[in-house]
């Protein structure tokens, strides 16, 4: 009986496995189109507790910023970054652009989580590009080298 049901459990698992997206894979880019609790396409109505506005810039479009984010879930790689930003069109979010203060011992961390999450990259002069097919990861520093940023852009 005990073999019966642990050879139930490993079939179980392995077909899980094989439904789940595998991380570094264009797949997972497309099922993760989220920053911590911030989702690319919902609306702004669902979050307005979370941002701060910031500029309205008319029909819809607004640029806002997160209200705490040192919290948990905006943490990558157990860094928090200093500031986040979210685009808004037509009431829906379209991109965030998370920064990072450029401290190497951070920044090896954030950087391993993103090839972690999103497959490994070669660093060129514009920094590591993931692209899926509804969403771009893009990760680089700022023109003054003082800051990290991490940009997720909806390409729908």
């Amino acid at each position: 009986m005990r073999k019966l049901i642990i050879s139930w459990l490993l079939v179980v698992l392995s077909s899980a496995t094989g439904f789940a997206q595998q991380r570094g894979t264009v797949e997972y880019i497309d099922a993760n189109p989220y920053f911590g609790d911030i989702h690319l396409g919902d609306s702004i109505t669902h979050n307005l507790k979370k941002l701060t506005l910031l500029e309205e810039l008319g029909n819809g479009d607004f640029k806002c910023s997160v209200r705490e984010t040192w919290k948990d879930q905006y943490k990558v790689g157990g860094v928090s970054p200093f500031s986040i930003y979210v685009s808004v069109k037509d009431y829906q979010i379209k991109n965030i652009l998370v920064y990072f203060l450029n401290e190497r011992k951070d920044l090896v961390n954030v950087i391993a989580q993103l090839f972690k999450d999103y497959g490994e990259r070669e660093a060129t002069k514009d920094g590591f590009n993931w692209y899926g097919e509804n969403l771009a990861v893009m990760a680089n520093f700022s023109e003054d080298l003082k800051t990290f940023y991490i940009a997720y852009i909806s390409l729908k």
